[in-house]
C-alpha cells in the first residue's frame, strides 16, 4: 500500500491508476457524444399531440405524438454501448488489479470479476467466490452495491452494466420509449362542447419507439360526458422525456433517463476513488444527481 501526503491509505499503486483513468476518460468521453447525439435529435425533431375521440361513447380521446422523424436507435445504442464497456472494464481491471495486489490466498484469475449485485443472495454468492480478499476491501465493495433494499439514498446506476457485461453487447441499449406522463400532467386540456373541464382519468403508457415509428400512443383520456370534440394538449408541440432501457438480466427493467446515462462513468471514478482509499468520495458516490436536487428544491 501507499501512503497520501494526507494520511489516506491507497490500495493502488499510482501506475495502476493511470491505467483505470484512461478508461473512465474513454467512457465519459463516450457518453458525451451519446449526449450530443440525442441532443442534436431531440433539436431537428418535431414532436406534436393529435388527438381522437373515442368511440362509439365519445366519453374520452386517445392521444399520440407524431415525430416528424425517426430516431437513429443503432447509432445511440452503438456508442452506449462503447461508454458501458469502458465503464465495465475499469471496474473489472479495478478488481483484478487489487487481487493481485491483496489477495490473502490463491485465487482463479480467469473467475473473479467485480461485484454488481442487487441483492442479499448475490451478493452472498459472490462474496463466498472471492474469499481470497481481505475484510476491508470486501466491506468496501459492500458499500457501494447497487441494492434497493439499502436504508438511505444510494446509487443503482450500476445495476444496468451487470447485464451488458454478461450477455451480448451489441443490444445493451434495448430501448428507447416516450415518458408522456410530464407533458400530459402539465398540459391545458382544452375540450370544445363543455363549458367546464369534467374529471379526468388519465391511462398514460411510457411508450416504446420501435425502429422507423413515428407515431405512438401515449394515453388514454377518459370523462364521465360524452365529449362533441377534443382540442390538442399542452399546445400543438411538446419537448418529450425521453427513457432509455437496459436489461439487466434479473427480470428488471432499468430505466434511465439521457443525464443519468451519462453520469455513470462519473460514478465509477467516484467508486475508485473510494475503494482506493478516499472515504469521502463514497457520499459523492451515493449522492443524489444535482438535477434530482434542483427538481425537489423547485418543488418545495
Amino acid at each position: 500500500m501507499r501512503h497520501s501526503a494526507f494520511g489516506i491509505t491507497k490500495a493502488l499503486g499510482i501506475d495502476e491508476r493511470g491505467a483505470l483513468e484512461a478508461r473512465i476518460v474513454d467512457a465519459t468521453r463516450r457518453g458525451a457524444e451519446l449526449e450530443r447525439f440525442v441532443d442534436r435529435w431531440l433539436a431537428g425533431t418535431t414532436f406534436t399531440t393529435r388527438t381522437t375521440l373515442l368511440e362509439p361513447s365519445g366519453t374520452g380521446f386517445n392521444v399520440h405524438v407524431e415525430m416528424s422523424r425517426v430516431h437513429p436507435h443503432d447509432r445511440w445504442a452503438t456508442i452506449a454501448s462503447s461508454m458501458a464497456h469502458a465503464a465495465r472494464a475499469a471496474l473489472d481491471n479495478l478488481n483484478d488489479r487489487l487481487f493481485d495486489r491483496h489477495a490473502t490466498g490463491p485465487y482463479d484469475p480467469r473467475h473473479i470479476s467485480f461485484p454488481i449485485t442487487t441483492n442479499g443472495r448475490e451478493w452472498r454468492t459472490w462474496k463466498q467466490a472471492h474469499r481470497s480478499l481481505p475484510t476491508w476491501l470486501i466491506e468496501r465493495y459492500e458499500a457501494v452495491q447497487p441494492r434497493p433494499d439499502k436504508a438511505g439514498h444510494h446509487y443503482l446506476g450500476l445495476a444496468g452494466l451487470q447485464w451488458y457485461d454478461n450477455k451480448d453487447k451489441h443490444v445493451w441499449l434495448q430501448g428507447v420509449s416516450l415518458a408522456p406522463t410530464e407533458f400530459i400532467g402539465a398540459g391545458q386540456f382544452e375540450i370544445e362542447g363543455v363549458d367546464s373541464v369534467p374529471e379526468l382519468e388519465v391511462d398514460a403508457h411510457e411508450v416504446f419507439l420501435s425502429r422507423g415509428q413515428t407515431r405512438v400512443h401515449v394515453a388514454t383520456i377518459r370523462t364521465r360526458r360524452r365529449l362533441l370534440s377534443a382540442g390538442t394538449i399542452g399546445g400543438q408541440e411538446i419537448v418529450p422525456i425521453l427513457h432509455f432501457h437496459i436489461d439487466s438480466g434479473d427480470g428488471v427493467d432499468r430505466t434511465y433517463t439521457l443525464r443519468e446515462m451519462v453520469e455513470i462513468p462519473k460514478r465509477v471514478r467516484h467508486l475508485i476513488d473510494y475503494v482506493d482509499g478516499n472515504d469521502e468520495a463514497l457520499a459523492r458516490f451515493q449522492s443524489k444527481p444535482s438535477y434530482v436536487l434542483d427538481a425537489e428544491r423547485a418543488g418545495k
